[in-house]
């Protein structure tokens, strides 16, 4: 209960960072729902090996305990210095590289990742979004499982808490609307949680 409370409280930055993303490419709401679907699979898929990872470099080295908890610290101190790096999707490097090397659609089609048009498939913006999301998931695994290692070194207890977290965020998104969703305070909230 105690993983999946912290792991809960840390996804609630999440909700902002989703708002951001498709309101910086103005994806269309009827295409975020199965957006974050797709987005949550994949992350269940990282989640599962970030956990694995940090498990066994704790069972390798003892000192690994440190070394999280001072990244947590740090992560902690930033987001409550306001000295974070500013969320711009456009400045993603996967994005660029994605754009330069494969065919894009100028608009999206639909809720379609891949569509047929007369030159052959290209991927469509939804892709690009889908990318900053899985991008971004990854940073977020950077304190949370951290995290949840020093609460549970179980991989069942800390695997399972992360994805529930997950979906949990992933549910609650589609009930508030941007404009509901006010969130002052909440880089303070969630750097006393890491910390």
């Amino acid at each position: 209960f105690t993983a999946y409370t912290v792991e809960y409280t840390l996804s609630f930055e999440n909700l902002l960072v989703f708002a951001i993303i498709f309101s910086y490419f103005s994806v269309p709401a009827e295409y975020q729902n199965k957006t974050l679907y797709v987005g949550i699979i994949s992350a269940i898929l990282m989640r599962a090996s970030f956990i694995l990872a940090g498990l066994k470099l704790l069972q390798l080295f003892q000192f690994v305990v440190v070394v999280f908890g001072l990244i947590l610290i740090y992560s902690g101190y930033r987001l409550a210095s306001g000295k974070g790096e500013k969320l711009d999707p456009g400045r993603n490097p996967l994005v660029r590289i994605v754009k330069r090397i494969m065919p894009l659609t100028d608009d999206y089609v639909g809720s379609k990742f891949i569509a047929k048009t007369d030159k052959g498939f290209k991927l469509t913006q939804l892709v690009i979004v889908l990318l900053v999301i899985e991008t971004t998931d990854i940073v977020f695994a950077f304190d949370s499982v951290p995290a949840v290692i020093a609460i549970t070194e179980n991989f069942f207890l800390a695997y399972t808490s992360n994805i529930n977290a997950i979906l949990g965020i992933r549910s609650l998104y589609s009930l508030f609307s941007v404009k509901m969703f006010k969130a002052r305070y909440l880089g303070k909230g969630l750097a006393v949680v890491l910390i």
